[in-house]
This record gives structure tokens, C-alpha cells and sequence, in this order.
């Protein structure tokens, strides 16, 4: 099957938890340091799982739009995505979130509806449905 790919972009990381990471366009350019939940001396730095968070959110919410526009609903929303990380029984970690949108400007049981909808399109849901726990609600 061909791809129809309409974006890419990179990001290169080294030095791991405790090293440094940037888009190839430079806009973004972190350090990175283990969390002190997990062993790192302080939380003055960012880690994967902020990041993860972020673009999580981001992406989300831009499919509540999305779908919003399908269904010819006008709405405003926040999304508010949490990342946890889970120790697993054989001494691994899993990632686990938790999706909470806040949706104006429908009724209620409509954006329940809507906030399905975004879930099932979602880049970021999609690709993490098989394999993550993911918990989606509205505020």
C-alpha cells in the first residue's frame, strides 16, 4: 500500500534520561534528567514522559476541534493529559494515562459523544490503544 504521508518530522535524543533532546528545526531543545520520583536528584528538568504529556494534549484536543468541525458543533476545549509511570511485575515500567477534556459550548451528553469521537481519531490514540491503559473522561 502506498503512504500518503502530508507531514514528518525528527527529534534526536542522546544521553537518554540524563542527556539532551531537540527537533531538527531546533525550536524545541531540552535537557533531560530522571525524575526524582524515579531516582534523579531534583525535578528542575523535564523528562520523557512531560514531553509525552504534552504532545498527548496537544494532539487530542486538536481532534475534539476536528471532530467538533465533522459534526458542526461549535465548542471550545481543554485538554489535560496525565502520564503515569507504572512498575510492572516483572521489573519493567508501563505507561498509563489519563485524558480529562473539558468541552463548552454543547450539551453535556453531546460531548460525551464528541469526546468519543476525538478518542477513536486521535493519532495519539490510536497508536497507544493496543498496548497502554488509557483513560478518557470529561471534566
Amino acid at each position: 500500500m502506498e503512504k500518503n504521508t502530508i507531514y514528518s518530522t525528527k527529534a534526536t535524543a542522546s544521553g537518554g534520561r540524563n542527556g539532551k533532546v531537540q527537533t531538527e528545526n531546533e525550536l524545541l531543545k531540552f535537557e533531560t534528567r530522571l525524575p526524582k520520583e524515579m531516582g534523579g536528584e531534583n525535578n528542575d528538568y523535564t523528562n520523557p514522559e512531560q514531553l509525552f504529556a504534552c504532545a498527548y494534549a496537544t494532539c487530542f484536543d486538536g481532534a475534539i476541534g476536528f471532530a467538533a468541525g465533522l459534526n458542526n458543533y461549535e465548542v471550545t476545549s481543554e485538554t489535560t493529559v496525565e502520564i503515569h509511570v507504572d512498575a510492572a511485575e516483572n521489573s519493567s515500567l508501563n505507561l498509563r494515562a489519563d485524558v480529562v477534556a473539558d468541552i463548552q459550548g454543547i450539551l453535556r451528553k453531546d460531548a460525551e459523544k464528541l469526546l468519543k469521537h476525538a478518542h477513536s481519531i486521535c493519532p495519539y490514540s490510536k497508536a497507544l490503544k493496543p498496548g497502554m491503559e488509557i483513560s478518557v473522561k470529561l471534566k
